[in-house]
Parts: structure tokens; sequence; C-alpha cells
């Protein structure tokens, strides 16, 4: 920018080689391609205040065995993120007498922010949402590296993508990690006997049967998303409403109406009211 204010003033005129020049219009091109791909590619946002609901944030870290508590200090190992979700709008929370809450831990191939749309939607609705990322300490998934926190995500993804077979007999391997992740769940949002749970599961059929039988009582529900006809993509959430990237891999059409989003929330509320009524 400096080089063409004083050549427009006529101050000094740099004098660039060929090099010099294609590697400018180079870097140029390929800021511009990068722009671009953001741009296109960015995720929806999806608003609180569009949904008229307020979250709420909470880390946990274990203790021994499977004693959670808050993690407040700073190097706190964050094994919980919590969100809780509430109906309500302006910071305040809508005061009424819920006693339906949605429990929700998010698989490994996915993440909270994918169901971001699907659980706001719930919460409006008059439920309270509790949705978690839970890791164990010392779980395994993988080996290695591949088996860091972030990593687990991506090669979940991966795997179950590219090699579902693979992908299964792993997740009937670490079944009972997942049944003691709801657990965990429930412990902590330890709810009352006045209070209805309804667990949300998404492709886990047998996790779901397993934590009914174990943990949930007889007015409680169960719900697994994969059971909706139109959701194509049980485990990985619906992310044709919220990760344009992954959508573009899976040659899976991106749709920001929050459509499917929308239609496994209503999915799941017929349930509720179908035993509730």
């Amino acid at each position: 920018m400096r080089a063409f204010q004083r050549l427009y003033s006529g101050l000094v005129i740099d004098n660039f080689g060929f090099l010099s020049i294609f590697s400018s219009f180079l870097n140029f091109a390929l800021t511009a391609v990068i722009l671009v791909f953001v741009i296109y590619y960015r995720e929806p946002v999806v608003k609180e205040e569009k949904f008229s609901v307020i979250k709420t944030q909470e880390f946990y870290t274990q203790c021994d065995n499977y004693f959670f508590k808050k993690a407040d200090g700073l190097f706190d190992k964050k094994n919980v993120r919590l969100w809780k979700i509430q109906e309500g709008k302006d910071g305040y929370v809508k005061t009424s007498d819920v006693n339906h809450l949605i429990l929700f831990v998010v698989p490994e191939a996915s993440s909270l922010e994918i169901y971001q749309p699907f659980l706001y939607k719930l919460a409006r609705d008059g439920f309270v949402v509790y949705a978690a990322e839970v890791s164990l300490k010392g779980e395994k998934l993988f080996s290695g590296i591949y088996n860091l926190k972030f990593n687990r995500r991506f090669f979940s993804r991966y795997l179950k993508f590219r090699k579902p077979e693979k992908y299964a007999e792993l997740c009937k391997e670490k079944e009972s990690d997942r049944i003691t992740k709801c657990s965990v769940l429930l412990d902590i949002v330890n709810p009352t006997v006045e209070e209805t749970v309804h667990f949300v599961f998404d492709d886990e059929t047998s996790v779901m049967q397993a934590v009914q039988e174990k943990y949930l009582m007889p007015w409680d529900t169960v719900f697994d998303l994969s059971s909706v006809e139109a959701y194509k993509t049980a485990g990985y959430g619906p992310i044709e409403n919220t990760d344009p990237v992954i959508c573009k891999i899976m040659n899976i059409s991106s749709d920001k109406s929050f459509y499917i989003s929308s239609h496994l929330a209503t999915a799941l509320e017929k349930l509720v009211y179908y035993y509730h009524e």
C-alpha cells in the first residue's frame, strides 16, 4: 500500500522483479480464494434471540471414579461441557412450572453446535434442555494422538463416513462408555421426582434401551432421532442446517432454513405429548 502511495505521489518508484510481482499476485489470489471459501461455507448464525431462548454453559471435571464437580479452576480439566437452554428473552428466563426435561449426550462424531437449532426449538416450545459433550477420564476411543479430544471427533466422523462397518464395531465396543456418559448427565442434572425426563439419542438404539432399563423412571421417555424417516445424517446431527463444509464432503445439500432440525424437534414433541397429555 505504501509503495502505491509513493508511486502516486511521484516520490519513489520501486522496481520489482518478475518473481516479486508473481508472488504478490499469487498471494492476492490465494487470499481472495480463501475469503470466498470462508464466506460461502460459513456456518449459519443461530441466535438465541431469534428463538427467544437463553443458553448457559458450564464445565465439569471428573474426580475419583465417576464423581464430577464444576470446573471452576483455571487448570481444571473440562470433561463435561453442558448447555442448559430455557425459554426466555433479554436475559430473563421465562418463569413457569415446566417439569419436562430434555437430556441429550452428543455422539462422538458430532458437537453441541451442530444440534443448536434443534435444541433451541425444544426450549422455545417450553422444555428445559440439558445437552452435553462428555469425555471420561482414561477413555480410549482411538490410540495415540488420534485419541486427543479434538482428534476423536474428527476421526470418528472420518471413520463413520469412510468405514461405516468399522465405526459400528467401535461403537459396539464402547457402548458401556456411552451408557456411563448418559448416567453422568443424569447425575449432574439430578431431576426431581416431579420432573419427567425425555432422553434423546442419535443412532444409538441399544444404548437407549440400556439407559431406559437402568436409569430412567417408568414415566420417562426415550427417543432416537434416527427413527425419523426424513433424517438422513443420523449420528452426525442435522449437519445440513449447521455445517456446510461437512455437507459438501458428504455431497448433501445445505439448508439454512433449519427445516430438519425443526422436524426432529416436532417428532420428539409429538412423542412426549402422546404419552403425557
